[in-house]
């Protein structure tokens, strides 16, 4: 075996020792301070002080005082990933590439640590590490998430500018942070945009679109959604019937809500904790409490545990 094998297989290793840090939940808000993107080319947009990635100086603040709120949990966390980080620029054989650039901004920005997911694509920018798409995708997710809306249309202009094509990923992160804004002319131009692109919406798509609808008191929208589903082949799940549960529950629109059980039985989708505890939250809202309780009974006979990722939110 070359040096060239050793070298990608101990670059695979460390950079699959950063995997476990990116599914973080929680945040831990930061102030931002000057604007990632500026006009110019890929290699000169941001202005580096001319450092390279050096382990002593890979971070610009103390990861044990970046925020009150940060547990000794996370902390602990993410200097073993710093530590990682440092072993890679260490070893000539792994210096890091555009998915340890990836995955070390997810991991900040899936926290809300903003300040610090920025000061790391600068220093991985001032390496010569170039973006792709799934660059964008995080930086958007995570401005999307905090409510970073200027830097979010900062990144969209130059992904623009510069031609990186949208994926399915962008629209789906854009529409949704959008839709939680409140903003449904901008999300409603994004739907119709990824249309006339002939990226085809998905599942996620359309929760977004539902649960932005419900918040908003749109009833007609959730309906124009449900029509489009028809002419679609997506095939829906749990996750979204439990998006539509959720949506009507806001709205009071019960005999809507519960037709959702019929809907998700003739499209093979069976309710979860979730579906029944997300109408008992309706119920007991509008001072319904008897049809709540008659659903308590159906929670205990269920299979499985609560599933995070049908959780309406």
């Amino acid at each position: 075996m070359g040096r060239e094998y050793i070298a990608d297989a101990q670059l695979l290793s460390f950079s699959s020792s950063i995997s476990p840090y990116l599914s973080f939940g929680g945040g831990f808000p930061h102030s931002i301070s000057a604007p990632l993107f500026a006009s110019g080319p890929p290699a000169s947009r941001i202005e580096v002080k001319k450092q390279t990635l050096e382990p002593d100086n890979l971070w610009l603040c103390d990861l044990h005082s970046s925020s009150d709120i940060q547990t000794s949990y996370f902390t602990r966390m993410f200097a073993e990933m710093e530590s990682i980080l440092a072993e890679m620029l260490c070893n000539r054989y792994c210096e890091p590439d555009v998915w340890t650039m990836n995955s070390t901004l997810r991991a900040f920005g899936g926290t809300g640590q903003i300040e610090m997911m920025e000061v790391c694509y600068e220093k991985f920018q001032g390496a010569g590490i170039e973006p792709n798409i799934r660059t964008f995708n995080v930086l958007l997710d995570s401005y999307g998430k905090t409510g970073k809306y200027e830097k979010m249309g900062a990144v969209m202009e130059y992904m623009q500018k510069y031609h990186f094509s949208w994926t399915i990923v962008t629209y789906n992160v854009v529409i949704d942070a959008f839709g939680r804004a409140g903003d449904l002319k901008q999300m409603e131009y994004l739907f119709r945009l990824m249309q006339s692109e002939r990226v085809k919406p998905n599942c996620v798509t359309f929760c977004s679109l539902v649960r932005a609808y419900g918040r908003a008191g749109k009833p007609e929208k959730i309906n124009s959604v449900l029509r489009i589903i028809e002419n679609t082949d997506v095939t829906l799940d749990t996750v979204f019937f439990n998006c539509l549960v959720d949506a009507y529950g806001r709205l009071q629109r019960f005999a809507e809500m519960k037709e959702v059980l019929d809907m998700m039985a003739s499209k093979g989708c069976k309710p979860d904790r979730v579906t029944y505890r997300t109408m008992m939250k309706a119920y007991s809202a509008a001072g319904m409490a008897t049809q709540a309780k008659e659903l308590r009974y159906f929670i205990p006979s269920m299979e499985g545990s609560l599933s995070d990722t049908g959780e309406p939110s």
